[in-house]
């Protein structure tokens, strides 16, 4: 079905190439030729290409300043083929395809190029269309779910209409600006559409491969946006084409029911079932062409369905609202498929970020259709989206299922195939693990750190490369992530363009405090652990032990302490991560061990060897009376978002936590408790001290904390999520080739200079020093981008190479 040669390269990227398809009438054809003509002055340098159809005849020759070429056709297969002829003999590296009777304003070539130029993302201009009597004929593209084009503000006086630059689907058949090499690219028209179809068929195709159109307001032709069927024969092409247009480029999830709503809509005209029957034994060469667009697609439905405006509207039919009901139609165009996908446990016992996967679902459930996975184990459950563990099989099925993927940690190196997945990719960076992985590496042989680092490091670049939206923790992690994101390329001019401030490719999400207020339902530590009373004071340590920390100032400040107030008792919540896969850190040794030494444990210093579950964590922190968070002094502390701080405020927890993070600037601003030097262990001493005796100064950091922690509740700290969600979209650098080929693939700094001869030395260097595991994930990362060379970075690009530079 789809007309799939190839154009030549472009020789004149400044040159505009306009396309016209002579008429019966060779006068008006001459009058038309000599309107584009006539815009060369003060715009830019335009060739006219004249196809002519076998029984038209040609135009008078044109004088010799005018550059003009006649294609002459030996015969006819439609309009579609013979503006694709004209492109064919085009030597501009814009197209402008125009219909014989559109009268082009001064500025209509002008503004559409002047537009193109300002805004990288967009290949395509379409132009406002008026009638003869002022009236819209088209001011914005819009479509039904039955592939029917239709025209935005259609009827309306032009003067009545706001009107303003927007994105668009497609463009009017009486004028479309094109890029000639995205035109190519796409393999042009569909020559088996009817007119006006086949416009909006190159639309879709185009957004479809990474491509944007921009409707154009001050870019103005006169005339008719596209010829309306004459006859029946023209109604039948007409809706033919509709059909097999929507069934090549509807993604899989959502064909099955839009094409049956369609096909039973069409049933009920005789029109449309002749053109129904037509497409039924059309079906082979349908097949075909759905394949070539279906693989070549890195666009999915989620980002364009909102471009089709009025998905619903049918002037014929008035039963077409039923049709749409009883397939659910509507639902396909206001909910979103949105897949979390978490490497972490989700089981009664949860982590930071199975937490996080599992708040993201509840909120997102409430607009969408939301299916959370684990990629290690799952034993949960929820009323309003399915919970499940995934393998590779049900992840494929899962990826193929969903609109946008969220995912965390290691899941993109894990299942390197979804670097090649059309859908949108949110990559949560709240954790900026290759950080951590500098401190909990430390017991390491030299080799085996050198190698987790480096690990850790190609992960998260590899994330940056592909992620289409990001989240981090606080402002302080975004400046940190935008400059990593520019390091491998993707601050650029396709991001920039639109989105200045660079809030469509990296939001802040924070971690955030339950919705609901703690509620206190059993009894947990005073008065049922022994060792601690009803009325002892308990100074809580919220989470893990990990390397990064500092629970050993902990334990000596409670020695010292205890001589002060003997009742005081430190709790530590969890020393066993819940994750099997999370290995037991030195640090967690080391802290119990000094509390054996200093004969505390069980007495002053009380650990809980496994985890507390995540629905019972609020007993612990309502029987407590301080909230600790300390931290070392590293790198990892500045970047870093202590999310236990967060249940701390839930309860109302007065804080006490080191300086250095984000959390602590938080905590001196509000008065939320008090923060101490990092490894200080009289002034942690003394900050327990005041908070444990002084009940004014404690009802205060409540009082504070009460305030502050509206301003990190889930529903609020999720909100740029939320919208994202409401429209999601792929980023514009990683869809469209001219700006992809600019992104460098990070596996690529592992070698150094990709050659053959630099790779073998490599390869000598690692197996002399027997570094065989260095060496097998240095030869997988050449092996795939052999085998996927157009998945990032420069590379080949399929049946025509992309002109660069």
């Amino acid at each position: 079905m789809s007309d799939r040669r190839l154009l030549p390269p472009v020789a004149l990227p400044d040159l505009v190439s306009v396309v016209v398809v002579a008429g019966a009438d060779a006068a008006a054809t001459e009058a038309a030729l000599a309107r584009i003509e006539g815009l060369e002055r003060g715009g830019p340098r335009v060739e006219t290409i004249v196809v002519v159809p076998p029984d038209a005849a040609a135009p008078p020759s044109a004088p010799a300043r005018r550059a003009r070429e006649v294609v002459r056709l030996e015969q006819w297969s439609g309009t579609g083929a013979a503006r694709n002829a004209g492109a064919e003999a085009a030597r501009g590296g814009r197209l402008a395809f125009l219909s014989v009777d559109a009268r082009p304003g001064p500025r209509w070539l002008s503004a559409a190029v002047a537009a193109l130029r300002t805004d990288s993302r967009a290949v395509g201009a379409a132009s406002k269309v008026v009638a003869e009597d002022g009236t819209i004929e088209f001011a914005g593209a819009a479509m039904t779910f039955a592939g029917e084009p239709r025209a935005l503000h259609a009827g309306e006086p032009e003067e009545a209409i706001e009107d303003h630059a927007d994105e668009a689907l497609f463009a009017a058949e009486a004028a479309m600006i094109v890029d000639a090499r995205a035109f190519r690219w796409v393999g042009g028209f569909d020559s088996e559409l009817a007119p006006g179809v086949e416009f909006a068929d190159l639309g879709w195709r185009l957004w479809l491969r990474g491509f944007r159109i921009r409707y154009v307001p001050e870019s103005v032709v006169v005339g008719r946006a596209w010829p309306r069927p004459a006859s029946e024969p023209d109604a039948t092409r007409h809706a033919f084409g509709s059909l097999g247009m929507i069934y090549k480029n509807y993604d899989e999830a959502r064909l099955g029911r839009i094409l049956a709503a369609a096909v039973l809509q069409a049933g009920r005209s005789r029109a449309g079932a002749a053109a129904a029957e037509r497409f039924t034994a059309a079906m082979p060469a349908l097949v075909a062409a759905r394949e070539a667009v279906q693989q070549q697609r890195v666009v999915g439905d989620a980002q364009l369905l909102p471009l089709f405006r009025e998905p619903l509207a049918q002037a014929e039919s008035p039963s077409a609202e039923d049709v749409a009901d009883a397939f659910g139609v509507q639902q396909e165009f206001a909910r979103h498929r949105i897949a979390i996908v978490t490497p972490d446990v989700l089981r009664p016992q949860m982590a930071g970020p199975a937490i996080r996967a599992w708040q993201m679902a509840i909120a997102l459930s409430q607009e969408h259709d939301v299916r959370l996975a684990s990629t290690t184990t799952c034993e949960l459950s929820h009323p309003d989206f399915p919970v499940s563990h995934v393998g590779v099989k049900e992840f494929k099925e899962l990826e193929a299922w969903c609109d946008v993927l969220i995912f965390q940690g290691h899941v993109l190196d894990d299942y390197q195939w979804l670097r090649h997945s059309p859908k949108v990719l949110v990559v949560d960076i709240y954790d900026p693990f290759h950080l951590e992985v500098l401190e909990a590496t430390r017991d390491l042989t030299d080799y085996a750190r050198r190698n987790a680092v480096r690990i850790a490091a190609e992960v998260v670049n590899e994330q940056l490369v592909r992620g289409d939206y990001f989240l981090c923790a606080s402002e302080k992690q975004r400046d940190f992530w935008l400059g990593q994101l520019a390091g491998v390329g993707r601050i650029n001019a396709a991001v920039y363009d639109g989105n200045e401030n660079l809030a469509s490719l990296i939001a802040v999400v924070p971690f955030g405090a339950s919705d609901a207020e703690p509620r206190h339902t059993r009894a947990v530590m005073k008065g049922v652990l022994p060792g601690i009373g009803t009325d002892d004071k308990v100074v809580l340590w919220g989470g893990g032990v990990y390397n990064w920390f500092d629970p050993l100032t902990l334990i000596r400040a409670t020695d010292r302490l205890r001589h002060r107030i003997p009742e005081v008792r430190t709790y530590f919540m969890g020393m066993q991560h819940p994750n099997p896969k999370v290995p037991a850190m030195r640090m967690g040794y080391e802290t119990q061990r000094l509390a054996e030494e200093l004969g505390l444990v069980g007495k002053y210093v009380f650990f809980n060897e496994g985890w507390v579950d995540y629905e019972d964590r609020q007993n612990y922190l309502l029987e407590s009376d301080v909230g600790v968070s300390l931290h070392l002094d590293r790198v990892e502390t500045a970047f870093s978002f202590r999310t236990r701080i967060l249940d701390y405020l839930w309860a109302s927890l007065p804080v006490v936590a080191t300086h250095g993070d984000s959390f602590a600037d938080l905590i001196e601003l509000h008065g939320l408790g008090v923060t101490v030097p990092p490894q200080d262990d009289a002034a942690l001493e003394e900050a327990l001290f005041v908070l444990l005796t002084d009940e004014e100064r404690r009802a205060a950091c409540r009082a504070a904390v009460s305030r502050c922690v509206e301003e990190f509740r889930w529903q609020r700290t999720l909100a740029p999520l939320l919208e994202f969600c409401r429209a999601p979209r792929r980023a514009p650098d990683l869809v469209d080739p001219r700006q992809r080929a600019l992104i460098g693939d990070p596996l690529l700094h592992s070698w150094g200079a990709p050659t053959w001869r630099d790779t073998l030395g490599r390869v000598v260097d690692h197996a002399r020093h027997g570094e065989y595991d260095e060496l097998v994930r240095k030869l997988r990362g050449r092996a795939r981008r052999l085998l996927f060379p157009d998945a990032l970075g420069p590379g080949g690009w399929g049946d025509a190479e992309w002109p660069r530079g």
